[in-house]
């Protein structure tokens, strides 16, 4: 079983959440025309995500 370390300090409840994402094209013309549309769509999920985070938790 893997140990993780507390997060937090003194009474401060916290986690940590990951998120790994790959995709893959089977064309490199595409994948070099529509992967940094992808990259940015996935850093704007990461962003929202973050944002809803701080609004609910503070």
């Amino acid at each position: 079983m893997l140990e993780v370390p507390p997060l937090g300090e003194g009474g401060q409840r916290a986690c940590k959440v990951t998120l790994e994402l790959q995709y893959a094209f089977k064309s490199q013309a595409l994948a070099t025309l529509v992967g940094p549309v992808f990259d940015r769509i996935a850093g704007n999920l990461v962003d929202a995500f973050v944002k809803r985070a701080e609004q609910v938790y503070g």
